[in-house]
């Protein structure tokens, strides 16, 4: 083993001084394989799409647009979740390379109705991301880094130029993620209760949710996975629609929490008004509606 640690050392010193070809030397004793390394590049699958698209392609993928691929793309997206619980990486690399499929689809499909490129795809999210992240890609003190984390979704607002804060969630996603990014968005302002239960009904529901979620791991995962389908189960009884009441109520939702915000901009922003004072607002809005 000492000659083939000797051997690297060679080979790296050898490198520094000269220019290999395009190949890479991997030890694995008690041989050498020399491996053919590929730059990375997108375009063998931008030009098959490309060919396919094209007269004389495949008459399926030719009748494709924007609106027909919709199921498509979803399905592979909850293929690409299954590989992941299923800890198949073999499944999950052929899962994301479907999904990138649908990617370079959409953006094909753009390009002939001379909207934008895939090279527009890649250039608008990597612009995104820089800028997004300046704390990483700037020079940043410590108390602005802390400022661009707890501004994160008014960053986000400002450069969308979204007048609400649930403005641009799309309103077809599956109920439950839908109300879990309602959530996430509104308590980034500092309100938590966005409930309208009455007061008395309150306790009801958090002792209920608390007695049945109480930690984060997979344990906790499966115990609030139950008490969910049970409570589906029961609405379902009851003649309700799991699915739809959830939808509903977040729709509603949105659109209440949208007046809300033209209900105190004569107060002033939400970074003007203290947490109490947003909740104190909140329910009194609640109160009127």
């Amino acid at each position: 083993m000492q000659d083939y640690v000797c051997l690297m050392r060679k080979l790296l010193e050898f490198n520094n001084k000269i220019i290999f070809p395009v190949e890479a030397v991997i030890l694995k004793a008690p041989e050498i394989i020399k491996k053919e390394m590929k730059k990375f590049t997108l375009k063998p699958i931008i030009d098959t799409m490309k060919t396919l698209r094209e007269p004389g392609g495949c008459p399926w993928d030719r009748s494709q647009n924007h609106m027909t691929l919709r199921t498509y793309f979803l399905q592979e997206v909850y293929e690409v979740i299954d590989a992941i619980e299923e800890n198949d990486i073999l499944n999950l690399k052929e899962e994301l390379g479907d999904v990138l499929l649908q990617v370079v689809f959409h953006a094909r499909i753009a390009e002939e109705n001379g909207e934008f490129s895939m090279q527009d795809v890649v250039d608008g999210i990597t612009n995104k991301m820089v800028k997004r992240h300046p704390f990483i890609f700037e020079k940043m003190s410590k108390e602005d880094l802390f400022a661009v984390i707890k501004n994160w979704e008014k960053r986000k607002r400002k450069e969308k130029n979204r007048k609400y804060l649930l403005s641009g969630i799309p309103k077809c996603l599956p109920s439950l993620l839908l109300a879990c990014i309602i959530q996430k968005k509104v308590s980034s302002v500092g309100i938590y209760d966005l409930t309208a239960f009455r007061e008395d009904e309150k306790p009801l529901w958090r002792n209920a949710t608390q007695r049945e979620v109480q930690t984060g791991n997979r344990m906790g995962e499966e115990s609030a996975g139950a008490y969910l389908f049970e409570l589906a189960r029961v609405m379902q009884e009851k003649g309700i629609d799991p699915e739809l009441s959830l939808y509903s109520f977040c729709v509603n939702l949105m659109r209440r929490f949208s007046e809300f915000e033209d209900g105190i901009r004569g107060c002033g922003s939400f970074d003007a008004l203290s947490q109490e004072r947003l909740e104190e607002l909140w329910r009194e809005f609640n109160a009127k509606v």
